[in-house]
Order: C-alpha cells, then sequence, then structure tokens
C-alpha cells in the first residue's frame, strides 16, 4: 500500500506493545501467548515450586506476583468469550493442582478436583479480576473527552461486511453483561458517567469478590 511517497507494509498480525493483534481480532492468539509467557515464568521457577521446603502459601503468593500478572496484561480490552474464560481457566488449575499436589483417596493418589482447589485457594480466580478490570476501564473511557481515540472507538460504528453466522461479541456488550452480574446495574453508560458512584459500586464488587 502506497499512501504519497510512503509505503506501508500490510499485515494479518503484530506485537504491539506486548499485546498480539491480528486482523480478525480475535483474542484468543492474544491469551495463548499470554498463557505462554506465564508459563515460561513457572517453568524458570520450577525449583520454588517444586521444593518441599518451601510453604504452600509462599508458592502462591509467587504465583500471585510473578505470574498471575503476566497472564491478565492488556485484559482491559478483551470480550472474554466463554472460549476464552475456559482457557484461563484451565491454565490457572493447572498451576493450583501443581502448587497443591495430588490428594490419596482410597489409597491411590488422583488430582484435585476442581471444588478441592476452590476450597483450599480461597481466592478469587483470574477471570474475576479481569471482569472487575474491564469495569474500571469502561468507567475511565466513559469519562473521558470526546476527541480521545478510546472513546472514539467506543462509540464509533465500524462499517464492514459481516461475516456469515452468529455476530461476535462486542467488548460494550461484555461490559453490559459484568456490569448487571457483578454491581448489579443495566445502563452502565449513565451510572459511568457519576465519577464517585461508579467507585463506590466497583469497592462493593470487590468487597464481594474478595479483591
Amino acid at each position: 500500500m502506497t499512501a504519497a511517497h510512503h509505503t506501508i507494509e500490510v499485515v494479518r498480525r503484530f506485537k504491539y506493545p506486548g499485546t498480539v493483534t491480528n486482523d480478525s481480532n480475535d483474542e484468543r492468539e492474544e491469551i495463548r501467548a499470554r498463557i505462554l509467557a506465564a508459563n515460561k515464568a513457572y517453568s524458570s521457577l520450577q525449583t520454588a515450586f517444586r521444593s518441599k521446603q518451601i510453604h504452600r502459601n509462599n508458592k502462591i503468593r509467587l504465583y500471585k506476583t510473578l505470574m498471575k500478572s503476566i497472564l491478565y496484561y492488556g485484559s482491559v480490552t478483551w470480550t472474554l468469550t466463554q472460549t476464552a474464560g475456559q482457557m484461563l481457566n484451565t491454565f490457572e488449575r493447572k498451576i493450583l493442582r501443581r502448587i497443591y499436589g495430588p490428594t490419596q483417596e482410597g489409597g491411590r493418589w488422583r488430582p484435585r478436583r476442581n471444588s478441592e482447589l476452590c476450597s483450599l485457594y480461597n481466592e478469587p480466580y483470574i477471570l474475576e479480576y479481569i471482569k472487575i478490570g474491564i469495569l474500571g476501564w469502561a468507567g475511565h473511557i466513559i469519562r473521558m473527552e470526546e476527541e480521545r481515540i478510546p472513546k472514539k472507538v467506543l462509540n464509533g460504528n465500524l462499517y464492514t461486511t459481516r461475516p456469515l453466522g452468529r455476530p461476535r461479541n462486542r467488548w460494550a456488550n461484555v461490559v453490559q453483561r459484568d456490569a448487571f452480574q457483578l454491581l448489579g446495574i443495566r445502563g452502565w453508560r449513565r451510572r459511568d458517567e457519576n465519577k464517585d458512584e461508579w467507585r463506590r459500586l466497583m469497592r462493593e464488587a470487590k468487597a464481594r469478590k474478595g479483591l
């Protein structure tokens, strides 16, 4: 593609700054990249995670500090489809199973069930952090000036040919869904404009989820 005297390369995907973007706006590629990066961090900490001299609580702190932050980097822009949520949950439970180890039942060792992990971990899973983060970012965008790019993207319409099949979920629809589920409100755009009220709702949601 040529514009004036410059040649602009057309690419199907690129990474900037640390986030994978593609021409189909498929966030699963980015989530896979996040999981791969978090898994590399886990691999570098194998000695600590395997050590019987380190308490499980300290291993959880390592996960939350050095891996979890990698996992949800840039997640405020995700639409969090069911498939994406399953990918994140599966990875987090894999790490928790390695931290807590197997359990003995009937004289045999077996991996811990999801319910057992939930009881032992006793903290919100990563999806709760991401959803709260998305709502916080939504409140920030709504109160931006109209000329800011994020505000234009939120309010704008892309005039393209829609592919066949079920329409993809939009980010604004995800905010609407999570605002109702976590904050118990409808009409999030209107409520968002009141900064003090939105912060109060966010604090209450975080307290309920233990965030």
